[in-house]
This record gives C-alpha cells, sequence and structure tokens, in this order.
C-alpha cells in the first residue's frame, strides 16, 4: 500500500532510467494492477479498478483517450489519462479533456521526476492537437495531491481550483471475498 510522503520528502532522482510511452492492451494487467494496488488515500482508501479490462472503455463514440504509463526496469510506476470530448462551456462548443487516473507506485513514493516526466510527455503528445482546455477532479480530502498540483512546481502544469460538486459512491461486496467468508463460516464449529 501506497503511503504518504510529505512535500518535503519529494525527490528527484535522474539516476534511474524512466521511459514513458502510451499504453497498449499489453498493458492492460500492470495498469488495473496500479490502479488496485495504490488506492486513493483521504478519509477513506477508494480503489478506482478497471476490472476486467482497462481498455474497455478506450473506442467509446465522440472521444479520443490517451494513457501514459511511465516504466522504469520493465515495470509500470505511473500512469495518467487524458480523455477529450466536444462539450459546450459558456454556450460555446470546446475540445475539453480530462486529466484523470494518475496514480504512482507506492513503490516509488515522492518521485516528483517521474509525475513531471509523464506531464512533459503528454504535452508533447497534446502539441499538435491540444485541447481547449483542461480539467481533472481530486477528492477534496486528497489535500496531499491537491497540494502537489497547485503548488506551480517546474515542469508542472498550472492548476487552479474551479469549484467543488458531490459524487455519490457505493461500497461493492467482493463477491469471491464473500464466498470465502461464508466458507469459513461453514467449516468453523
Amino acid at each position: 500500500m501506497a503511503r504518504a510522503v510529505p512535500g518535503s520528502e519529494l525527490i528527484a532522482s535522474r539516476r534511474s532510467r524512466v521511459c514513458f510511452e502510451l499504453a497498449t492492451e499489453r498493458d492492460d494487467a500492470e495498469v488495473r494492477r496500479l490502479l488496485r494496488d495504490n488506492p486513493m488515500q483521504s478519509q477513506i482508501a477508494l480503489s478506482l479498478e478497471r476490472e476486467p479490462s482497462f481498455f474497455a472503455d478506450s473506442d467509446l463514440p465522440g472521444e479520443a483517450k490517451q494513457t501514459i504509463v511511465a516504466r522504469e526496469n520493465g515495470r509500470v510506476v505511473c500512469m495518467g489519462s487524458c480523455t477529450t470530448r466536444l462539450r459546450f462551456v459558456g454556450g460555446e462548443q470546446l475540445r475539453v479533456g480530462y486529466l484523470g487516473g494518475l496514480r504512482l507506485d507506492g513503490t516509488v513514493a515522492g518521485r516528483f521526476d517521474i509525475v513531471r516526466g509523464g506531464y512533459e510527455f503528454f504535452h508533447e503528445l497534446q502539441r499538435e492537437n491540444p485541447a481547449d482546455i483542461y480539467f481533472t477532479s481530486i477528492a477534496a480530502d486528497n489535500e496531499r495531491a491537491r497540494r502537489f498540483l497547485e503548488r506551480g512546481l517546474p515542469g508542472m502544469p498550472r492548476y487552479n481550483f474551479v469549484g467543488e460538486f458531490v459524487t455519490g459512491l457505493l461500497p461493492v461486496l467482493r463477491r469471491r471475498a464473500k464466498a470465502v467468508q461464508q466458507c469459513e463460516s461453514a467449516t468453523s464449529v
């Protein structure tokens, strides 16, 4: 599980070799592992898993989706996505990009160089056909992510707070876990 890393512990190591590329279906298992094993930490730990396939929504009509992965020693250690759609903003139709799914593996927690490198790679991918505006959403109590993204660090995009909204979440019991509990209950005497 990922641990919280204070801003003072941000690490900018250039010694390791991290490569960035667009994710493909061959990355599916590693991307799902990264999402599953690195939940967002706030008042509740929230894991946004994409089972059985991360790429199941990759060809939805009217949108373009790019997911970037960062590999270190052949292992996916970071990811993020941008989904672009036409939307009306202030009565004008614009290309709007939603930046989401940013996950940094707990084994490389605090590695600012990886996150910054991912944003630089994304910027290059978007250079020829950028969205008119980009936005992201961050859980209100995820102070660590908000402080990091809104800090204005070199090599990072400028994030500005726009407003708040409410999202309802429903807990889901996993069938397998429930089945195991039932077996244990049935066998304990």
